[in-house]
């Protein structure tokens, strides 16, 4: 864990320590979040359902060449997912992390505003809850105090695979909307949800807080 915290702060120091440059920008992000787990074996009668969540924090940007871009975000980004049930308690899992997405931006036209990207998306977990909702124990509660007793655990690092596509407009703000599939399962221990991964659509708006079109 203290690896990993520490592999993200020095990416962070790095690029922000080159935002003095001409090419380099920098803003700040807020984002939409459609989370869910995919692979997940559930028990009978539970169907899971998106979480509805929001994201936010900064980002720097780096031009290569006209067309294309690096850009490094450090983001607080709310996923999960809900587990619906007609017979028993439906329960929310709340799963919040500082997610860093390291992404190579291609702009079709020089400074343009229509772009795709791609990349990694490190994460590391800050927080996770279960909220039961009907039943004798509906209440909110930290994932280890739901599965005391048990050997299940929450993973602490997670790191996916993000693409999507950007469109700027005006001259200092873009949108975006970004795909990202975790590598790694969510969960471990043989009392935990089983083949649990991260999938998340994330819509967001960017506001550079330099002169930039990226």
């Amino acid at each position: 864990m203290k690896t990993n915290l520490l592999l993200i702060i020095a990416l962070l120091l790095v690029f922000f320590n080159v935002s003095a440059q001409n090419d380099t920008h920098f803003g700040l992000k807020g984002a939409m979040n459609l989370a869910g787990l995919s692979g997940v074996e559930l028990d009978d009668g539970y169907e899971k359902s998106i979480r509805m969540a929001f994201g936010g924090g900064l980002f720097l940007n780096k031009e290569l060449t006209p067309k294309t871009s690096i850009q490094i975000e450090a983001m607080y980004s709310a996923q999960g997912v809900e587990l619906e049930s007609d017979e028993n308690p439906d329960e929310l899992y709340r799963l919040d992390y500082l997610s860093v997405p390291i992404l190579y931006r291609y702009h079709f036209e020089e400074k343009g505003s229509l772009s795709v990207q791609f990349g990694v998306q490190p994460a590391m977990l800050l927080n996770s809850q279960v909220k039961v909702q009907g039943g004798d124990e509906e209440g909110v509660f930290d994932f280890d105090e739901y599965y005391e007793g048990t050997d299940a655990e929450v993973n602490g690092f997670d790191v996916g695979l993000t693409a999507g596509f950007g469109f700027g407009f005006g001259r200092f703000s873009s949108i975006t909307l970004t795909y990202t599939y975790g590598l790694m399962e969510v969960f471990k221990g043989n009392d935990a949800p089983q083949g649990a991964k991260t999938s998340l659509v994330q819509f967001s708006l960017a506001i550079p807080l330099t002169s930039n079109t990226y």
